[in-house]
C-alpha cells in the first residue's frame, strides 16, 4: 500500500501546537519558536539601551531592558524579575569611571 497525496500534503503541514511566540523561563523543549520571536531575542541582547546615572534609580518595570552605568564606579547594572518583585543585578564594570561630555567636544572630535 503506497502513500496518498492526502498523507503527503498533510506531512507537509506545520504543525502550530507547540509554536510559540514569545520565550520566557516557561518555555520548555517540546515548544519551538516563530521566526520572529528568534530575531526579537537576537536584537534584544544586541540593541542594549546604556542609561548613564549618578546612582541606580528603584528598579522597576520602566528599568527593565536598559543596562545602568553608575559613573562614579562604572558599574554596569539590569533590573531583574522575581514574582512580580524588581531588584538590580551587576552585570559588569567598566574598567574607567565615566565623566560627562558635551555636544562641543563630540563635535570637535569630527573638525
Amino acid at each position: 500500500m503506497g502513500i496518498s497525496l492526502f498523507q503527503v500534503a498533510l506531512a507537509s503541514k506545520e504543525n502550530t501546537a507547540n509554536k510559540v511566540t514569545s520565550l520566557s523561563s516557561s518555555s520548555n523543549n517540546t515548544q519551538y519558536p516563530s521566526a520572529l520571536t528568534v530575531y526579537n531575542a537576537i536584537r534584544g541582547l544586541t540593541e542594549a539601551e546604556y542609561v548613564p546615572v549618578s546612582s541606580l534609580p528603584t528598579a522597576s518595570a520602566s528599568t527593565k531592558g536598559k543596562i545602568y552605568v553608575v559613573s562614579s564606579t562604572g558599574a554596569m547594572s539590569m533590573t531583574v524579575e522575581s514574582s512580580g518583585s524588581y531588584s538590580w543585578m551587576q552585570v559588569g564594570t567598566l574598567p574607567t569611571t565615566l565623566t560627562a561630555i558635551t555636544n562641543g567636544e563630540i563635535d570637535a572630535l569630527f573638525d
